[in-house]
């Protein structure tokens, strides 16, 4: 049920606020920005992943760098199904699904797929 408390919140409340005064690309990436930081709590409880990787640790980095390129794709994917918080709860499950599923991974899958998520969404920033 994550996805759906945290997209109501995100997309279908801040995101609309952050519209007033950034076009959508930059409000996504502003909410990116934001949302990585308030994933920080994970990265406190001991015996977590999270917690293993390290607050400043590569891996921390590439998390709060696929958290903002994710928040990116998913305001372009939100503004182009008219808003539809649904589209950003299936995304962030789908994403959440994932990663999950490849837990334990080396650094590498962490590496590889933050520089996908990134290229797709500077490529959907630009376009």
């Amino acid at each position: 049920m994550g996805p759906l408390a945290e997209e109501i919140g995100w997309r279908g409340f801040a995101l609309d606020r952050l519209f007033s005064n950034w076009k959508t690309p930059m409000a996504g990436l502003i909410l990116g920005i934001i949302w990585g930081f308030w994933h920080l709590p994970l990265f406190l409880f001991p015996g977590s992943m999270y917690y293993l990787w390290g607050i400043g640790s590569s891996l921390f980095w590439l998390f709060l760098l696929r958290m903002t390129a994710l928040s990116v794709l998913m305001t372009l994917i939100y503004v182009r199904t008219n808003r539809s918080i649904l589209s950003a709860v299936l995304m962030h499950f789908m994403f959440n699904f994932t990663y999950g599923f490849l837990q334990p991974s080396p650094s590498e899958i962490h590496l590889y797929g933050t520089l996908l998520i990134s290229l797709v969404a500077v490529i959907a920033f630009f376009c």
